[in-house]
């Protein structure tokens, strides 16, 4: 345990130094704060079902293709190609610790760039008070719905940029890979949903697991202030399964 917050505080310091970090806040605050104004805009337009705390909620995957292959592709890929995980494999500290280590500090990086958000309609509510008065731009279901669940989706996202950067020294080609995973399962999710409502009778007992992996079906409901369980074990289990083929490729390499 030691160890590991050693390695944690390392990790936050370097992200701290990093500039892809900064990078990566800037794309982030900028995209979601066009979404904000966007859905605001629309609702100015016209009244919509859903709010905009919920709406906005739903676009969580955007940045996050942009935002956490930059602040991953370099955690292990750069060590491996200076030659400084070989070194750091030579003391007492585990793959395991490594690897979690720089899941935590990214994870903690990218909540923080998601607690931000929390400002929007304070900002909005200051600058154009108009607005809050046409429109809920608060509503305590929602917000708190859709912010675990961003937390939960999180896990799994960032896993996947650690797992990437374990797997080569190129951090363009971890990124690459990492972006590539997150649009797969985000799609996937989009497909099941559909393909969950025309499945046949022949075949409707694979309707219940295909739900399963339905990140959108989560989605939807969290946004609405609905907690559900299996959110927890899908994105929890999952996201510990690539951290483990993470800290097997560390081992692997170091092997070889």
């Amino acid at each position: 345990m030691k160890n590991y917050i050693t390695l944690l505080f390392h990790e936050l310091f370097i992200l701290l130094i990093t500039p892809a970090s900064y990078i990566a806040s800037v794309i982030f605050l900028l995209l979601t704060g066009a979404f904000y104004l966007y859905i605001l805009s629309q609702y100015l337009v016209r009244p919509l079902e859903e709010l905009p705390s919920s709406l906005f909620i739903q676009l969580y995957w955007v940045p996050a293709l942009f935002v956490i292959p930059l602040l991953t592709m370099k955690s292990i890929a750069e060590e491996r190609r200076s030659g400084t995980l070989q070194t750091l494999k030579t003391t007492s500290v585990s793959s395991f610790s490594i690897v979690f280590s720089k899941f935590s500090a990214a994870y903690l990086f990218y909540m923080f760039l998601w607690a931000l958000t929390f400002f929007f309609p304070v900002i909005i509510n200051k600058f154009i008070p108009t607005i809050s008065l046409q429109m809920p731009l608060y509503d305590v279901a929602s917000l708190k719905g859709g912010y675990i669940f961003l937390a939960l989706s999180s896990f799994l996202f960032i896993s996947f940029g650690i797992f990437t950067s374990s797997l080569t020294r190129s951090q363009l080609v971890a990124g690459i890979f990492c972006f590539t995973l997150i649009i797969a399962v985000t799609v996937l999710s989009w497909l099941l949903s559909s393909i969950t409502q025309t499945v046949s009778s022949e075949i409707s007992w694979l309707k219940s697991p295909l739900q399963y992996f339905q990140t959108v079906k989560y989605l939807k409901s969290s946004t609405v202030g609905i907690i559900d369980s299996r959110p927890f074990i899908y994105y929890t289990t999952n996201a510990l399964i690539f951290l483990g083929l993470a800290t097997l490729a560390i081992d692997a390499k170091k092997s070889s």
